[in-house]
């Protein structure tokens, strides 16, 4: 077994999403930590979590994004002019350019809700 860490938002999803016990899929950064006890040095592998998941090898799960309100967004991406300016930098009816309907979301919109997937083909 392993000392796995999830910090922050990251760790809430963890806590929310997994049980105790549950078989996961795990990446990350593996550090050894070391320490004297009345018995000599011990030694103790952990990782600093980048991603984790749960092992479909036995069962099968479904993604639900988390939906971030906008008093969650940092200023910088209130303003950031890469996410609210139009191409070309004008209005969408000067040149021409098609503005996207607020269901669909702008091209790399991130935070606009996903297309529906295609059934698995196999």
């Amino acid at each position: 077994y392993y000392t796995v860490s999830a910090y922050r938002e990251f760790g809430q999803h963890v806590a929310q999403s997994l049980t105790k016990g549950s078989r996961v899929v795990v990446t990350g950064r593996l550090r050894l930590r070391s320490w004297q006890s009345e018995h000599g040095w011990r030694t103790s592998p952990e990782v600093d979590a980048d991603a984790i998941g749960p092992d479909l090898r036995y069962g099968v799960t479904s993604f639900r994004p988390q939906e971030r309100s906008t008093s969650e967004r940092t200023p910088s991406e209130a303003s950031d002019t890469w996410t609210t300016a139009t191409p070309g930098g004008g209005d969408s009816s000067e040149n021409g350019a098609l503005a996207a309907s607020p269901a669909t979301g702008a091209a790399g919109d991130w935070g606009a809700p996903a297309p529906e997937a295609e059934a698995t083909p196999f």
